[in-house]
């Protein structure tokens, strides 16, 4: 399992994100949202998304950080 997330730096929840996505074992890619490059590659990979983190694993865009806790916690992911 490999999971990317976008993350803004000194977001708590950004933080409580990779926390979770670290005690679960799952490797992730921290993409950091800091400069005008960066925020079109937010937008270009998140249509729609307006705060951060946003999480992708395996592909599939799973949202921010409540979503994550509901996406472990669902059929889904313990189907994986």
């Amino acid at each position: 399992m490999k999971a990317i997330i976008w993350s803004k730096d000194y977001c708590p929840y950004c933080i409580a994100a990779k926390e979770l996505l670290r005690q679960l074992n799952i490797e992730y890619e921290d993409r950091r949202v800091f400069d005008q490059n960066t925020r079109n590659q937010f937008f270009e990979s998140n249509p729609g998304a307006t705060t951060a983190p946003q999480i992708h694993i395996d592909g599939k865009r799973i949202g921010g950080y409540e979503d994550l806790v509901n996406y472990v916690e669902s059929d889904d992911f313990n189907a994986v």
